[in-house]
């Protein structure tokens, strides 16, 4: 079991609406996750308990640095971790040189 300290403010963003990012993350990462305020305990397997504990510390350090997320980032965020656990959010999600979303192209 991982206990994780998160931020107070936007965690409504963080968690989704009907807790869909923390639904998301469980069936992405094979792991049960509970809430107790600003808090989440994450339970699974030793490994799959990391994997989430990454996810939502580089989150979290995204939202103390003042990053919104919007609808989407954090399932986007969860499933690039999934598949490259090295990879920096800050690098994806910067601002200027934030990728554009699968699908889409970008004015040049």
């Amino acid at each position: 079991m991982k206990k994780i300290a998160l931020p107070q403010q936007n965690l409504e963003a963080l968690y989704g609406a009907h807790d869909a990012n923390l639904k998301h993350i469980e069936a992405l990462l094979n792991v049960s996750i509970r809430t107790q305020g600003d808090e989440l305990i994450v339970e699974g397997a030793r490994n799959d308990e990391q994997r989430a504990t990454q996810i939502f510390e580089q989150l979290a350090n995204l939202m103390q640095e003042g990053y919104s997320f919007s609808n989407g980032d954090v399932k986007t965020a969860a499933q690039l971790l999934a598949d490259n656990p090295t990879l920096d959010l800050r690098e994806y999600f910067q601002k200027d040189g934030r990728p554009a979303p699968p699908g889409t192209k970008r004015a040049e």
